[in-house]
């Protein structure tokens, strides 16, 4: 009953500020930090909401490590889809024809407008590789600005 009600509340809290975009709305106010990485953990892009100071390759290989962990212990390849903590959760979404995984880390009462942003930036990735030139490889330099620019704008100005 409290999950519901936080999502609710959550979705209420979303629609007020879209529907009102002062232009003070930040990715930050709904996810911690964004990490995208191969499924061998090399991590392709990072960008940290909060000021932490974690190092985001070490961040990509541990997640990477539990998924692979995962992997061996059940013998399948199901791929790791949240870890949820007291207050945090991880979110993954795997982008299978890319073979990369973005996780999003975020505050658990900001669940449901993080899985929004997260399907988001995973659907954009996937399009952006199946229909141009970049690769993998070069798909830092075009998240930078993706991330700083073009996404808050999309989710704040629908």
């Amino acid at each position: 009953m409290e999950r519901l009600r936080e999502a609710v509340e959550n979705a209420i809290n979303i629609e007020a500020k879209t529907e009102k975009h002062t232009g003070e709305e930040r990715l930050g106010d709904y996810i911690e930090g964004l990490y995208i990485f191969d499924v061998n953990g090399l991590l392709v892009y990072s960008k940290n909401f909060n000021n932490n100071e974690v190092d985001p390759a070490l961040v990509s290989g541990f997640f990477s490590a539990i998924q692979t962990f995962t992997n061996t212990m059940i013998s399948e390849r199901d791929m790791l889809q949240e870890i949820t903590l007291q207050e945090r959760k991880f979110i993954f979404k795997f982008i299978s024809d890319s073979n990369l995984v973005v996780m999003i880390s975020t505050r658990k009462n900001m669940e449901w407008a993080s899985r929004q942003i997260l399907d988001k930036i995973s659907s954009d990735i996937n399009y952006v590789l199946k229909n141009t030139n970049l690769t993998v490889k070069m798909l830092n330099s075009f998240l930078n600005i993706y991330v700083e620019k073009l996404l808050p704008h999309q989710i704040f100005n629908p």
